[in-house]
């Protein structure tokens, strides 16, 4: 049997990756990895792991190098071969990124050589027991930190500052938490079944934990709370021989649903809202980036596309995923592992949990049987989450599931390990622990090796030298970057902006940003920002860029007004623009505001022979086009020309009346509003003696004044209503048809001038 000490500090490991901010960053994964090489080290195996699992984990973990075997040349219209095209060293090998694959696969190998390590420890009833309460415990004691600095706005150190809890994304922080809160759950209510009143606090840990999903907003935090407990709950009802137990365990849900009603908070709200729209499930982004990650999984079923690749492999495979924001992972550790080392990866991981499983399920007579049940429900849901989100690929919520391993192992004899399999654990610690030190020092700055730090310190050398100014210094960075992550885009964008910047080079810069749309073919902003840099350059490829932004885009008329602002300082481009309109009609009516004169009045003649629904016209197009008409022939003449085409005096009559109000021609344009503006639908007519009485008694009253001014305008006294509806109109609770109706009073009372401002309140109003 091992040592309360070797249990304390191996139970602790999860503890220490989740509260390094999840250890997301190379730095705290190195110190996470240093002290789990530690630990093999200073706690050496005594017993032998299965032989299905020691060889299991090894295949998996030597899998992933096939991604070094040599590619041979790329098929005709694969993504490789478009990036061929346009210029990228395609490669030797089957990875076109080397050093980041041989670094994910280390990762990979050190977290499959943690999982054999602690698959060698056996623990009696007892240490079982304490691995848990020292695992939840200090999960307990994260989301208490959670909850106070998240309610007094405190930062955590390490932790992210926009973001509740120690991971970047709440998923991963609802999925530690909610797993550890059912295990507080279930210890709990074991120590109270054995009349400890220990329980009471293991309790109180659930409900801190379930205060931390809930505060957190997760709703798989909060279906892996509810669904963990509810099934560990069914499956010891199933078999208990207590009639305490269901006491228990109902005191134990009521525990539970009392904090969740007391703490809310945006998981429960958010659940509740999908619910409400079963349909909000199948339309989530999520599923069709999973689709398209299948397809890049099918693409390459052997080997996938190296460890480290769907970043930039991505790209060329979204068919379904139309968003906007580029997605880092495919929403499944399934998929992520099957288009990055292939479906033989996935067979084998699926197949050691089999394993796993089927050795580790509990017998009805087993001791300890409820803790281990609870520590396989546990994994099952873990591995569950995994289908549609990551956990499995974030260290610290990858370490809180494999600390569930000796716990649901059964107790095994004492059968000594050899010295060869204790030669191999130490010399598997000792590289963990090498790996943790080269990652620790990576992440320092004493160790410039290439890998996932040193291309964010590129990235970071090449912004501060574009703000300096010292663009040849950006160039050099951005190749060494490109040899390190060619599928990265940024260093081929941020390469183009520097050649451009030195004036040097543009039919390279031009290659370079030929490259990022391959590798980004899906933002607007990535080639928007592109023609911006050949500004001033050459016009026709900045037209070229924002064509191809143009049909990104889906608000093209925002980004186009962007782009006519930008064009202003070249007029060369500026009065090429109409090429743009060409390629997208619906921008012309917007277009034509900024046009020249001579581009202005031939465009206008062929839309007045069109007529609005043959131009492709849209009410969001009126403001841009009768402003711009109206502006450029003036008043007297644009109303003219409105007049001698009705179809168009419909669709802008507003600015025809505005044009007519503004030289005082009061009648003309009410005329003009009384004929294209729909009147609003006014109440039933009411007994005038009857709205008297109520006026007399209630003079505010607002429907029984109307209905008096409605009086007076069918007896034609005009100016009674008009005076009556002013007071009316004054209150600021008055319907918006008090105020059309007060324009018609005016009206038919000679005083065009108030009648037409009435109008105007009216229309703003109804809008």
């Amino acid at each position: 049997m091992i040592s309360w000490l070797r249990v304390a500090a191996l139970a602790l490991v999860p503890a220490l990756a989740v509260a390094l901010g999840g250890s997301v960053s190379r730095g705290a994964q190195g110190a996470v990895l240093l002290f789990m090489g530690l630990c093999m080290l200073a706690f050496p195996v005594r017993l032998a792991p299965p032989r299905w699992l020691w060889a299991g984990a090894l295949l998996l973990a030597l899998w992933p190098l096939a991604a070094f075997l040599p590619a041979g040349a790329p098929e005709a219209g694969s993504w490789r071969a478009a990036l061929a095209a346009s210029g990228l060293p395609d490669g030797p090998l089957r990875t076109l990124q080397p050093w980041l694959t041989l670094e994910s696969a280390a990762l990979l190998a050190a977290v499959l050589a943690w999982a054999a390590y602690l698959a060698c420890q056996t623990l009696d009833e007892q240490k079982r027991a304490f691995w848990l309460q020292i695992h939840v415990g200090g999960m307990a004691l994260l989301a208490g930190a959670a909850l106070v600095c998240h309610f007094a706005q405190a930062p955590i150190p390490l932790w992210p500052e926009d973001r509740f809890g120690p991971f970047p994304n709440r998923n991963q922080t609802g999925n530690v938490f909610a797993l550890a809160g059912f295990l507080a759950f279930a210890l709990g209510l074991r120590e109270l079944r054995h009349g400890r009143r220990t329980g009471v606090a293991w309790l109180a840990s659930a409900a801190l934990l379930l205060a931390a999903v809930l505060a957190n907003g997760s709703r798989a935090g909060l279906i892996l709370l509810a669904a963990g407990a509810g099934a560990w709950m069914a499956w010891e009802m199933r078999g208990a021989r207590r009639a305490s137990w269901p006491a228990l365990v109902a005191s134990g849900l009521l525990l539970l649903a009392a904090a969740g009603l007391l703490f809310g908070g945006e998981a429960l709200d958010r659940l509740l809202a999908t619910a409400r729209d079963a349909g909000q499930w199948t339309a989530d982004a999520r599923v069709a980036i999973q689709r398209d990650a299948l397809s890049l999984a099918l693409a390459h079923p052997l080997a996938g596309a190296g460890l480290g690749n769907f970043d930039g492999a991505f790209a060329s495979f979204r068919e379904h995923y139309q968003g906007y924001a580029r997605p880092i992972h495919p929403e499944s550790d399934w998929l992520w592992l099957a288009g990055e080392a292939g479906l033989p990866a996935v067979l084998l991981a699926a197949a050691l949990a089999g394993a796993w499983f089927h050795t580790t399920w509990p017998r009805a007579d087993d001791r300890d049987r409820r803790l281990r049940r609870a520590a396989l429900v546990a994994a099952g849901l873990f591995l569950l989450h995994s289908l549609i989100d990551v956990p499995g690929h974030r260290l610290g919520s990858v370490l809180c599931a494999l600390t569930l391993i000796p716990v649901a192992w059964p107790v095994r004899p004492p059968h000594p390990s050899s010295l060869r399999c204790r030669l191999w654990m130490a010399g598997a610690g000792l590289a963990v622990a090498a790996l943790g030190a080269c990652f620790l020092a990576q992440a320092s700055g004493r160790l410039d090796a290439p890998g996932q730090v040193r291309r964010e310190r590129l990235l970071a050398e090449i912004e501060a030298s574009d703000r300096a100014g010292l663009h040849y210094d950006a160039i050099n960075a951005c190749e060494a970057g490109a040899a390190l992550a060619p599928l990265d885009w940024r260093f081929h964008f941020y390469s183009a902006r520097a050649r451009l910047r030195t004036n040097i080079g543009w039919n390279q810069a031009a290659r370079e940003f030929a490259r990022a749309r391959l590798l980004e073919p899906d933002s607007p902003q990535v080639v928007f920002q592109e023609g911006q840099f050949w500004i001033g350059r050459d016009p026709a490829r900045a037209l070229d860029a924002w064509a191809e932004a143009l049909r990104r885009s889906d608000r093209p008329a925002q980004l186009f007004r962007e782009m006519l602002a930008s064009a202003q300082g070249d007029p060369r481009l500026l009065a090429r623009m109409d090429a743009l309109v060409e390629l997208h009609p619906q921008l012309d009516f917007f277009f034509l505001r900024k046009a020249s004169d001579e581009v202005f009045n031939q465009r206008l003649a062929e839309l007045l022979k069109m007529g609005p629904e043959e131009a492709g016209f849209r009410p969001e197009d009126a403001g841009e086009f009768f402003s711009a008409w109206r502006t450029r022939r003036g008043d007297e003449l644009f109303v003219r020309q409105l007049a001698a085409h009705p179809s168009w005096e419909k669709a802008g009559w507003w600015w025809a009346a505005q044009a007519l109000a503004q030289e005082r021609r009061w009648e003309e344009a009410l005329a003009l509003a009384d004929r294209y503006l729909a009147r609003p639908a006014l109440p039933p007519p009411e007994d005038p003696v009857r709205a008297g009485d109520t006026v007399r008694r209630h003079p505010d009253d607002l429907p029984a004044g109307f209905a008096l001014a409605a009086a007076d305008a069918r007896a034609g006294d005009w100016r009674a209503a008009a005076s009556r509806l002013e007071r009316l109109c004054a209150d600021p609770a008055a319907p918006d048809y008090f105020h059309h109706q007060l324009a018609e009073a005016l009206r038919q009372s000679g005083r065009p001038e108030e009648a037409w401002k009435a109008l105007n309140h009216y229309i703003h109003l109804s809008r």
